[in-house]
């Protein structure tokens, strides 16, 4: 925690993340599969892979921030940065429950002591709802590649001369 506290430059591991999170399609999709339910993981996928391109430059910057940087780029990288998690929310919440925002994990609505990753679309699967689980799905890769660029904006200030 004081490493955060302390840090000019947030300590954000965009890297770690993107892989975390792409690791989580494959049993989303079979689930899918044992569910016989049709859904097409591959836009998000590829969001994720983009985010883990952009995680990994951050990364590269992160570990080489030169101590006689700019306050403002700084400042313009850590306001991207804080951005990036609630790129992973929707206003309205998941179906159902407005309340649950983050499109990553949340509470499992069977199960409220148990979580559930990608709860959107995992819990379409669980509906047996393919059009809706392909809602979800885009939903979630357009909030990916929000939140890759920001990522981008961030490296970007990092770089700029």
């Amino acid at each position: 925690m004081g490493r955060l506290a302390n840090a000019d430059l947030l300590p954000y591991d965009a890297l770690a993340l993107g892989r975390y999170l792409r690791s989580l399609t494959s049993p989303l999709a079979s689930l899918a599969r044992q569910r016989r339910v049709t859904i097409d993981v591959a836009p998000l996928e590829h969001a994720l892979d983009r985010f883990i391109e952009q995680g990994a430059a951050l990364d590269t910057l992160l570990n080489a921030v030169p101590a006689t940087l700019p306050p403002a780029k700084l400042a313009a990288a850590n306001t991207a940065l804080r951005g990036v998690g609630p790129a992973f929310t929707r206003p309205d919440g998941l179906k159902g429950r407005p309340w649950q925002r983050n499109l990553v994990i949340a509470s499992d609505r069977d199960n409220g002591y148990a979580d559930v990753t990608y709860p959107g679309i995992t819990e379409a699967v669980k509906d047996s709802d393919g059009p809706r689980a392909a809602l979800e799905i885009g939903d979630l890769a357009a909030r990916v590649d929000s939140a890759t660029a920001l990522l981008a904006t961030a490296v970007g200030a990092l770089r700029a001369k």
